[in-house]
């Protein structure tokens, strides 16, 4: 009987152990597949561009994020995108200017968005006044819904680009990480200014070209020139509240919104682009030099042969696919 016993205890304690062994091991692998698990996941947003925020390396030169342009027009077409964050580009013009804008939208071909941006650009104008442009401004906006038209004395430097900046958060169905106002007379390489900005701050940020002098590289000194300069979604917020930029808005704009920031304490984080971003070489005044391949913005193109050399120089015409329909020799 005491050897069946002893028998019976051997084989339960036995049991035992296999099980207590067997939820060992059940929880090893469990934790092992978790941190495998983890692991991927936090690789994922890195490896598609799924971060909302990026952070900045600002050990490496901003040279070494843009491109050649030229190099991606015999770039296969439908690359996959991976848009980090939003770019407003806001063109002001006046209504009458029909050719103008036209021009604007073969330059920046929808088709050719940046790699790691989303970038709309918009055409700002002040309320319409003739029933041509009533009638022809409707139908600009039925056909490319491209045009913002605030309330507002059509002007240059009376208060039109605080209106643009002002009026953004109230009337726009989305927020941007960031809003650029541009010249009509800039041509903006939208592919290095998405990668210029990707390496930068979303927030109480201030970037283009700091002037003056023309060799000023001190971001915090002086104003961004108004070829075309960038600012945060919250800084266009705090425009749109503020009294300070509410009580100054006559008179040369780019100056004036160097002057709000500076007044109320804003935009700490300041970036001027150069060489990138400069006056064309052939234009009569302004901060000029040879064109370079890693543009971020050319300003004075006043003519249209001044256009037609830079559009030549990006081979902006590159992604053109050859087809029985046209021969362009």
């Amino acid at each position: 009987m005491m050897e069946g016993h002893f028998a019976t205890r051997v084989k339960w304690h036995l049991l035992v152990a296999l099980l207590v062994s067997g939820l060992c091991l059940g929880f090893f692998l469990i934790f092992c597949f978790d941190l495998e698990v983890t692991r991927s996941i936090r690789t994922i947003p890195r490896s598609l561009g799924l971060c909302s925020a990026v952070v900045p390396d600002y050990s490496t030169p901003a040279s070494a994020y843009l491109v050649d342009p030229r190099s991606l027009a015999a770039s296969p077409a439908g690359a996959p995108r991976r848009a980090q964050f939003s770019v407003l580009v806001g063109i002001p013009t006046r209504p009458q200017d029909f050719d103008t804008r036209h021009f604007l939208r073969l330059v920046y071909n929808p088709k050719q968005q940046p790699a790691v941006a989303d970038v709309d650009v918009k055409f700002v104008m002040c309320n319409l006044t003739t029933e041509e442009q009533r009638v022809l401004v409707s139908l600009e906006i039925l056909r490319f819904d491209d045009i913002i038209i605030l309330d507002c004395a059509e002007n240059m430097d009376n208060g039109k680009t605080y209106t643009y900046f002002s009026s953004l958060p109230r009337i726009l169905p989305r927020r941007y990480n960031y809003v650029m106002k541009a010249d009509a007379d800039t041509y903006v390489v939208l592919e290095n200014l998405a990668r210029s900005l990707r390496r930068l701050p979303r927030e109480d940020l201030y970037y283009g070209f700091v002037t003056p002098p023309c060799n000023n590289m001190k971001a915090n000194q002086g104003y961004m020139s108004g070829m075309g300069y960038v600012l945060s979604w919250d800084v266009v917020e705090w425009i749109s509240e503020s009294d300070i930029p509410r009580a100054d808005v006559v008179g040369p704009e780019d100056l004036i919104v160097g002057r709000w920031l500076d007044k109320g304490k804003k935009a700490r984080n300041r970036y001027t682009e150069k060489p990138g971003m400069y006056d064309y070489e052939k234009a009569d005044q302004g901060c000029r030099h040879p064109l370079i391949p890693h543009s971020v913005a050319i300003h004075r193109l006043k003519t249209r042969e001044f256009w037609l050399e830079v559009l030549k120089y990006f081979k902006v015409t590159g992604p053109l696919h050859p087809s029985k329909l046209y021969h362009i020799d």
